[in-house]
């Protein structure tokens, strides 16, 4: 095999492995020592990944059970017509980030996470060390746009945050500088609440009208409370969060205009 690959020069060898599909490239990891040092670097699958940015989107259909069963009988299964996969204990999907998702659970009162691609089929559990076992935490996944790491974040408290970063498999757990928001809810979000190398959550506080945006910036590690729209005035609720455009935009709803649904849209942090 050795003399047979020596023939092609490395950069041509590259330019060839980058536009085979995940499936070939996995059986190629296994054939020549140099391919799997190649196709594992963070530079391979990054370009990899941009030459797939420009393939036409697929539809990604999952089904996750009958919410009136317990949740230890539940499952995600994730619709294919060739190959349906079914994951065990999770019962809800986030994601996706360039193919990335992530998944979480509850088995005997205790949260279950795990990420994975839908590239490779590939499942990586991720095992939750305390305190974030013990809670209920809010979670948000993204990339880091500095080290081109994928990581998950969890919101646990007021004074308390954890990290899990792909490259390291690990989660670091730390402080925020500043107290996080209180809340009562998270509010939905209409598709993918990542956006620029940061994560973002609609969160509810004491009042049924007191709205915060809460974001987490996967490069510095840092939260960041952002004033949200408002929203007090009579007969009006929030139904979620979404991006137009680059563009945070939060959904109300007024049940006594004629045209009740409005939306409020953040054009920068801030603004």
């Amino acid at each position: 095999m050795d003399k047979c690959v020596a023939t092609f020069p490395e950069e041509a060898v590259k330019e060839i492995l980058l536009r085979c599909h995940v499936k070939s490239l996995l059986r190629f990891k296994c054939i020549y020592n140099n391919w799997y040092t190649l196709i594992k670097t963070l530079e391979f699958i990054q370009q990899h990944l941009n030459y797939s940015k420009n393939k036409p989107p697929q539809l990604l259909l999952y089904n996750s059970g009958n919410l009136l069963d317990d949740h230890d009988s539940r499952s995600l299964t994730l619709l294919s017509k060739d190959n349906p996969q079914t994951i065990k204990g999770m019962t809800y999907l986030l994601g996706s980030v360039d193919g990335l998702f992530f998944m979480t659970g509850v088995i005997d009162h205790v949260h279950l996470c795990a990420l994975w691609n839908s590239a490779t089929r590939e499942v990586r559990p991720l095992h939750l060390p305390p305190p974030i076992i013990n809670h209920y935490p809010v979670f948000g996944l993204g990339l880091d746009p500095l080290t081109n790491d994928y990581k998950v974040v969890c919101y646990l408290s007021e004074n308390a945050a954890a990290v899990y970063s792909c490259s390291r498999h690990s989660w670091k757990i730390f402080k925020p500088k500043k107290p996080l928001p209180f809340f009562i809810d998270v509010k939905h979000t209409f598709g993918i609440a990542y956006l620029n190398g940061a994560y973002y959550w609609l969160l509810n506080g004491e009042s049924c009208t007191d709205y915060t945006i809460l974001s987490f910036d996967f490069g510095s590690e840092m939260f960041e409370e952002i004033g949200g729209p408002d929203c007090h005035f009579d007969h009006s609720f929030v139904l979620g969060m979404m991006f137009l455009n680059d563009s945070i935009g939060i959904l109300n709803s007024n049940i006594d205009e004629r045209f009740p649904y409005n939306i409020w849209v953040m054009i920068q942090p801030g603004v």
